[in-house]
């Protein structure tokens, strides 16, 4: 009973926070600092800070390679140890910084391809039920809803794959943990089987670490008749 109430006013909150988002001008992600009518998401000193991904230089598609559907990785920002980016997406992720998450969208058009990769579904990895729960909302799926947004208003889902509510966090597992617990940990929604072989797909999640959630999803959208897939993350570990 007093979770499910914690729950709701969690959820609450987060919908009140995205409300005065858009109301008043919201702070910096970063630094907390009130944002100027230019700034978006960051303030410029913060910005200036913020490493553009360069896949010439990182190479982090090569995490991907194994699933053979897999095509492009489009990727924002470089997350590394540096304050910057860590505060930035831990206030996105955890205390709904909505003003971010657009900013990231606005950028992500632009990495994309000229013709906006003619995407006509654009899936987001899943979490638990539990985390939004806890957070009051998917912050990969408000990243993908304005993508999809600005892209001419393309359908977005975060129910074509789902994932087991008794997997364990990603967070604190190095490379070899991640691989073995996004092993088993997501499956097709039987409710929404179908074919998926016509589809131009999209798929979206905020940080690619070592690769294995995305490559369990990848595999799994593969096994419903996806023939290419291309990946959209806000930021690629390094």
């Amino acid at each position: 009973m007093y979770g499910g109430l914690k729950s709701l006013l969690r959820s609450i909150d987060t919908a009140f926070r995205i409300i005065l988002d858009v109301v008043y001008p919201p702070m910096c992600a970063s630094c907390h600092r009130r944002l100027t009518s230019s700034e978006q998401g960051v303030c410029v000193f913060c910005a200036s800070k913020l490493v553009p991904y360069r896949p010439e230089r990182w190479h982090a598609e090569e995490r991907l390679w194994s699933v053979p559907v897999f095509r492009n990785l489009y990727s924002i920002y470089v997350y590394s140890k540096e304050q910057t980016i860590q505060e930035a997406i831990h206030a996105y992720k955890y205390h709904a910084y909505a003003s971010f998450a657009r900013m990231m969208a606005r950028r992500a058009t632009l990495t994309l391809p000229l013709s906006g990769g003619g995407y006509d579904l654009i899936i987001v990895v899943p979490t638990t039920y539990q985390h939004i729960l806890d957070r009051g909302y998917n912050q990969a799926l408000i990243f993908a809803q304005y993508i999809a947004k600005a892209l001419g208003e393309v359908e977005v889902s975060d129910q074509y794959i789902l994932r087991d509510e008794r997997a364990k966090s990603q967070t604190l597992l190095g490379r070899w943990g991640r691989q073995q617990n996004a092993l088993g940990h997501f499956y097709c929604n039987p409710r929404r089987h179908v074919d998926l072989s016509k589809r131009h797909i999209l798929v979206v999640d905020d940080v690619l670490t070592t690769g294995a959630t995305l490559c369990a999803v990848l595999s799994l959208l593969e096994q419903s008749g996806a023939k290419h897939i291309d990946v959209l993350t806000a930021t690629v570990a390094v």
